[in-house]
């Protein structure tokens, strides 16, 4: 993972990720794609977190029910 880069909370799944590269404030990558359609980071995973956005692989409640929709 990039280090020395400013990292924040997802208000959404409680994940960890680089502020810079996701395109929503307060959202990892992975939640502004599931919520609102935003492109996704393309996840390259390495001991339990992306590499790219520092996303951990966690979901919350709200976005499992919707993928169980789907």
């Amino acid at each position: 993972m990039k280090d020395n880069l400013p990292m924040q909370t997802c208000a959404e799944c409680g994940s960890r990720f680089i502020v810079a590269v996701s395109p929503m404030s307060g959202l990892c990558p992975e939640c502004a794609h599931q919520l609102y359609g935003y492109d996704n980071c393309n996840h390259q995973m390495r001991a339990g977190r992306c590499v790219s956005c520092g996303w951990d692989g966690s979901v919350s409640a709200f976005i499992k029910a919707q993928q169980h929709k789907a």
